[in-house]
């Protein structure tokens, strides 16, 4: 009876474990609405915006490694789940590595 248990407790604590972490690793670093859009980056900040406060503006630079589920969904007022990768520590530049519309 101990060992069954010991089993079942010993199953569960990898299956808690194998789901947060696949949780952590496919959350996106950023969701927000789309302000401007190039060809070389895209700006996004909050989805709802209070006029009396102030709000962090990303510039997310994509290129060609860049993986965009609905490429047509780079349009102004859009909204956006953007992973990324720092490029320079020092300028604190950040390219996309995955873009996903949200529904």
């Amino acid at each position: 009876m101990n060992r069954k248990l010991l089993v079942f407790l010993v199953s569960i604590f990898f299956v808690a474990s194998a789901l947060s972490t696949w949780y952590f690793v496919l959350k996106p670093d950023y969701i927000g609405k789309i302000f401007f859009v190039t060809k070389e980056y895209i700006m996004i900040g909050p989805v709802e915006v209070d006029p009396e406060a102030d709000y962090n503006v990303y510039k997310i630079y994509i290129d060609k490694n860049t993986v965009i589920k609905d490429s047509g969904s780079l349009v102004k007022g859009n909204i956006v789940k953007v992973w990324v990768e720092e490029l320079h520590q020092k300028d604190q530049k950040l390219k996309a590595l995955k873009i996903d519309l949200v529904e």
